[in-house]
């Protein structure tokens, strides 16, 4: 038995229209980093925007982090042949997502038919121009946290001033560092070179000392590319000293510490981040050097020094 026409078309009818929202409403094909912002509070957005079911529409969103720290986000959008792309810097991930999800939806609202194709390479046409006051009048994107990022880096730093030791020198060190949003923490590797503390004319003998210090430091930082810190120093170490104008003279060893406060101000330069710092040292355990019962050389109460190096995150 046949059955009827009619009652083939609705049913027909029927299947169509409770088909058709479904794969309407996911048409857009989104790639956003789910760290920023959640695949559904992308496509609300867009809806708010009224863009949710455009069809045969690919969203692309990518971030990384830009030398200076900021956040770069590229945002890439295509349908049926056309693309066009945008992309901006910003301190926070989110906004930087939130801001591109807006300019997407506006691109698909005014239609990707009336952009030219982008080119490859850095030199990317900027095909869209947002309206400032549409962008300002919408509502900011939910706020999700940005996980905190541990930078470490290594380097090397000249120091000019007082040490462990006699006169004013210049050390070379090695320098290891991290940081944590405000957070940073330093070690300090330094060699102070041999220098002589020669009696007066009366007493002609001496001594000669040197020195291996290390320090550990912990403070703040303010700043983005430019930055200044200030941290607590913990100074410890060995000073090796060695009398003069006395035959066969062994060396004597007696151990540095000392507390303080550096100042740093640094700046990226690139991959580089160069840094100028001033640090004031006060001694818990002073050196002293005797020959026989003459004083050659007691380590200062307090000292300082001046230091310019550079560090490179591996």
């Amino acid at each position: 038995m046949r059955r009827p026409a009619s009652s083939l078309w609705v049913a027909c009818a029927i299947a169509a229209w409770l088909a058709g929202p479904t794969a309407h409403a996911q048409s857009i094909a989104l790639r956003v980093p789910e760290v920023c912002a959640s695949e559904a509070s992308v496509r609300a957005r867009l809806a708010e925007f009224g863009v949710e079911g455009v069809e045969d529409a690919t969203i692309t969103i990518t971030t990384s982090t830009s030398w200076a720290g900021l956040v770069r986000g590229e945002l890439r959008v295509e349908q049926r042949g056309a693309a066009a792309v945008r992309s901006l810097e910003d301190l926070a991930c989110e906004d930087v997502v939130g801001a591109l999800v807006i300019a997407a939806a506006l691109m698909l609202r005014e239609g990707l038919h009336t952009a030219t194709p982008t080119t490859e390479g850095p030199h990317a046409p900027d095909l869209l121009q947002l309206d400032v006051t549409e962008r300002e009048s919408a509502r900011p994107p939910v706020r999700v946290s940005t996980p905190s990022v541990l930078r470490l880096s290594v380097g090397l730093e000249g120091r000019v001033g007082f040490g462990p030791t006699p006169g004013l020198s210049v050390a070379p060190g090695i320098v290891g560092a991290l940081s944590l949003d405000a957070f940073v923490a330093s070690m300090h590797l330094v060699y102070w070179p041999t220098s002589d503390a020669l009696g007066d004319g009366s007493r002609p003998l001496g001594a000669s000392v040197r020195a291996f210090v290390g320090t550990l430091e912990a403070g703040a930082r303010v700043g983005e590319a430019v930055g200044v810190s200030v941290t607590g120093v913990l100074e410890g170490g060995a000073s090796i000293s060695r009398a003069l104008g006395i035959v066969e003279a062994r060396d004597v060893t007696s151990g540095v510490l000392d507390v303080g406060l550096a100042a740093t101000m640094d700046g990226r330069v690139g991959p580089v981040t160069w840094f100028f710092r001033v640090d004031v040292l006060a001694a818990l355990v002073r050196p002293t050097y005797l020959v026989g019962d003459y004083l050659a050389f007691e380590a200062p109460p307090l000292r300082g020094s001046l230091s310019v190096g550079a560090l490179v995150s591996p």
